[in-house]
Protein backbone atom coordinates (compact mmCIF):
# COMPACT_ATOMS: atom_id res chain seq x y z
CA UNK A 1 0.00 0.00 0.00
CA UNK A 2 2.90 2.35 -0.63
CA UNK A 3 2.22 5.79 -2.46
CA UNK A 4 3.59 4.82 -5.75
CA UNK A 5 2.28 6.39 -8.75
CA UNK A 6 0.64 4.41 -11.64
CA UNK A 7 2.90 3.59 -14.67
CA UNK A 8 2.27 5.96 -17.45
CA UNK A 9 0.29 7.92 -15.33
CA UNK A 10 -0.54 11.66 -17.39
CA UNK A 11 -2.94 12.93 -15.05
CA UNK A 12 -0.43 13.02 -11.62
CA UNK A 13 -1.00 17.00 -11.66
CA UNK A 14 -4.52 16.87 -11.32
CA UNK A 15 -6.55 16.71 -7.94
CA UNK A 16 -9.08 14.44 -7.97
CA UNK A 17 -12.15 15.04 -5.71
CA UNK A 18 -13.80 11.95 -3.97
CA UNK A 19 -16.40 11.12 -1.58
CA UNK A 20 -16.52 8.00 -0.17
CA UNK A 21 -19.61 6.13 1.59
CA UNK A 22 -17.73 3.77 3.95
CA UNK A 23 -18.70 2.84 7.25
CA UNK A 24 -15.86 0.79 8.36
CA UNK A 25 -13.52 3.17 9.32
CA UNK A 26 -10.67 0.86 9.19
CA UNK A 27 -11.32 0.54 5.17
CA UNK A 28 -12.35 4.45 4.85
CA UNK A 29 -8.94 5.32 6.43
CA UNK A 30 -6.56 3.04 4.54
CA UNK A 31 -8.51 4.07 1.11
CA UNK A 32 -8.15 7.79 2.19
CA UNK A 33 -3.91 7.48 3.10
CA UNK A 34 -4.03 5.70 -0.41
CA UNK A 35 -5.64 7.98 -2.82
CA UNK A 36 -4.43 10.85 -1.00
CA UNK A 37 -0.72 9.80 -1.93
CA UNK A 38 -2.20 9.66 -5.92
CA UNK A 39 -3.49 13.36 -5.91
CA UNK A 40 -6.47 12.35 -4.76
CA UNK A 41 -8.68 14.80 -2.12
CA UNK A 42 -10.95 12.41 -0.27
CA UNK A 43 -13.49 13.28 2.07
CA UNK A 44 -14.87 10.19 3.52
CA UNK A 45 -18.51 9.81 5.26
CA UNK A 46 -20.02 6.29 7.39
CA UNK A 47 -23.68 7.49 7.15
CA UNK A 48 -25.85 8.26 3.65
CA UNK A 49 -27.36 11.20 5.04
CA UNK A 50 -23.87 12.91 5.40
CA UNK A 51 -22.56 11.94 1.64
CA UNK A 52 -26.05 13.42 0.24
CA UNK A 53 -25.74 16.26 2.67
CA UNK A 54 -21.78 16.86 0.91
CA UNK A 55 -22.89 16.09 -2.51
CA UNK A 56 -25.75 19.11 -2.21
CA UNK A 57 -23.48 21.45 -1.11
CA UNK A 58 -20.43 20.25 -3.68
CA UNK A 59 -19.77 18.02 -6.39
CA UNK A 60 -16.63 15.88 -6.21
CA UNK A 61 -14.94 14.45 -9.31
CA UNK A 62 -16.47 10.86 -8.02
CA UNK A 63 -18.01 9.06 -5.57
CA UNK A 64 -17.40 5.56 -4.10
CA UNK A 65 -20.27 3.48 -2.11
CA UNK A 66 -20.44 0.87 -0.14
CA UNK A 67 -23.61 -1.15 -0.22
CA UNK A 68 -24.29 -1.82 3.29
CA UNK A 69 -24.53 1.46 5.38
CA UNK A 70 -25.75 2.01 8.73
CA UNK A 71 -28.19 4.87 7.69
CA UNK A 72 -29.37 2.92 4.30
CA UNK A 73 -27.95 1.10 1.40
CA UNK A 74 -25.82 2.23 -0.91
CA UNK A 75 -27.85 1.44 -3.98
CA UNK A 76 -30.69 4.13 -2.70
CA UNK A 77 -27.95 6.27 -2.43
CA UNK A 78 -26.83 5.41 -5.72
CA UNK A 79 -30.53 6.01 -7.50
CA UNK A 80 -30.53 9.38 -5.57
CA UNK A 81 -27.52 10.40 -7.42
CA UNK A 82 -28.34 9.12 -10.56
CA UNK A 83 -31.41 10.93 -10.32
CA UNK A 84 -30.06 14.70 -10.00
CA UNK A 85 -26.74 14.12 -11.83
CA UNK A 86 -26.29 11.65 -14.87
CA UNK A 87 -22.55 11.75 -15.29
CA UNK A 88 -20.85 12.08 -11.70
CA UNK A 89 -18.84 8.90 -12.11
CA UNK A 90 -19.81 6.14 -9.06
CA UNK A 91 -18.22 2.99 -7.95
CA UNK A 92 -19.41 0.47 -5.59
CA UNK A 93 -16.71 -0.91 -3.21
CA UNK A 94 -18.53 -3.56 -1.78
CA UNK A 95 -18.24 -6.95 0.00
CA UNK A 96 -21.57 -8.23 -2.13
CA UNK A 97 -19.89 -9.74 -4.61
CA UNK A 98 -22.80 -11.87 -6.36
CA UNK A 99 -23.69 -11.47 -9.65
CA UNK A 100 -27.08 -10.51 -8.68
CA UNK A 101 -25.87 -7.44 -6.73
CA UNK A 102 -23.72 -6.52 -9.05
CA UNK A 103 -26.37 -6.32 -11.80
CA UNK A 104 -27.97 -4.79 -9.85
CA UNK A 105 -25.69 -2.24 -9.26
CA UNK A 106 -25.24 -1.33 -12.59
CA UNK A 107 -28.60 -1.37 -13.22
CA UNK A 108 -29.00 2.08 -9.84
CA UNK A 109 -26.42 3.71 -11.84
CA UNK A 110 -23.01 2.76 -11.10
CA UNK A 111 -20.51 2.79 -13.56
CA UNK A 112 -18.49 0.12 -11.62
CA UNK A 113 -18.30 -2.39 -8.98
CA UNK A 114 -15.62 -3.62 -7.26
CA UNK A 115 -16.02 -6.78 -5.04
CA UNK A 116 -13.82 -6.52 -1.40
CA UNK A 117 -11.00 -7.00 -0.88
CA UNK A 118 -9.35 -5.28 -3.32
CA UNK A 119 -6.22 -3.71 -4.34
CA UNK A 120 -5.37 0.11 -4.51
CA UNK A 121 -3.51 0.42 -7.22
CA UNK A 122 -6.80 -1.47 -9.42
CA UNK A 123 -8.77 0.92 -7.60
CA UNK A 124 -7.01 4.21 -8.51
CA UNK A 125 -6.60 2.80 -12.27
CA UNK A 126 -10.34 2.16 -11.92
CA UNK A 127 -11.17 5.83 -10.30
CA UNK A 128 -8.99 7.68 -12.91
CA UNK A 129 -10.18 5.23 -15.95
CA UNK A 130 -14.15 6.36 -15.15
CA UNK A 131 -13.44 10.12 -14.81
CA UNK A 132 -11.61 9.89 -18.33
CA UNK A 133 -14.85 8.27 -19.70
CA UNK A 134 -17.38 10.56 -17.80
CA UNK A 135 -15.12 13.68 -19.23
CA UNK A 136 -15.28 12.38 -22.55
CA UNK A 137 -19.41 11.99 -22.70
CA UNK A 138 -19.50 15.34 -20.95
CA UNK A 139 -17.61 16.62 -23.61
CA UNK A 140 -20.04 15.79 -26.34
CA UNK A 141 -22.69 17.97 -27.93
CA UNK A 142 -25.90 17.55 -26.77
CA UNK A 143 -27.51 16.67 -29.82
CA UNK A 144 -25.01 13.40 -30.64
CA UNK A 145 -26.08 10.34 -31.10
CA UNK A 146 -23.67 7.08 -29.90
CA UNK A 147 -25.12 4.03 -32.13
CA UNK A 148 -23.62 0.81 -30.76
CA UNK A 149 -23.76 -2.27 -33.37
CA UNK A 150 -24.33 -5.97 -32.88
CA UNK A 151 -24.85 -6.14 -28.89
CA UNK A 152 -26.58 -9.17 -27.91
CA UNK A 153 -28.43 -9.55 -24.87
CA UNK A 154 -26.80 -12.49 -23.50
CA UNK A 155 -28.18 -14.39 -20.39
CA UNK A 156 -25.78 -16.40 -19.03
CA UNK A 157 -21.38 -16.50 -18.10
CA UNK A 158 -19.72 -18.27 -21.51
Amino acid sequence: MGGENLPGNQEENIMIEVYYAEDDETIGKSVKEYLEQQNCKVAVFDRIADVKKALIGHLPTIVLLDWNMPDGQGSELCLWIRERWKTLPIVYLTIRGDSHDIVTGFQNGADDYVVKPFSLIELTARIKANIRRARTYQALPNNSIIKIKDIEDRKSVV
